[in-house]
């Protein structure tokens, strides 16, 4: 019947995975590596080659992040922030950041601080990197921590 034979090919997909699980190892580790390197390690008895796993971990969580960086406000904002100047850059502190970038951003319980968007920008750093936006903290002055931020 229909319904031994897939089961009976489940069956083989996990037992050539559990085989082959000790050897197989992934150029890179996409978010679910443990996943990604138990199907990669079945992949010899599925009808993919190998890395195909993997490589749609990885493409479905660019894609992830470029919707989310088209949509998170905290992106949108710098983006246009560097937009506007020649430089395409902004070196300062965060809450020079912060007063050039505020009137864009969503309000939030308790307002923003030039902390919270540190924070923020901190989450959002790979959303950065997808929307081609660099991200390096420079450092902390008396005036309060460093960022500089490019856009490739």
């Amino acid at each position: 019947s229909v319904k031994s034979s897939i089961l009976g090919a489940v069956f083989d997909a996990v037992s050539t995975a559990l085989r082959h699980s000790g050897e197989t190892r992934l150029e890179e580790r996409p978010r679910l590596a443990e996943l990604a390197e138990f199907v990669s390690a079945a992949e010899p008895n599925l009808v993919m080659e190998p890395g195909d796993f993997a490589s749609v971990l990885k493409r479905q969580s660019i894609e992830r992040s470029m919707s989310r960086s088209e949509m998170e406000p905290v992106i949108v904002a710098v983006n246009r922030l560097l937009s506007l100047v020649e430089s395409h850059s902004f070196d300062g502190t965060y809450k020079e950041l912060l007063d050039q970038v505020e009137a864009e951003l969503p309000q939030r319980v308790g307002g923003w601080t030039p902390l919270k968007l540190s924070a923020e920008i901190k989450r959002l750093v790979p959303d950065f990197k997808v929307a081609g936006i660099e991200v390096t903290r420079s450092g902390r002055t008396n005036r309060g921590s460093r960022v500089r931020i490019t856009k490739l």
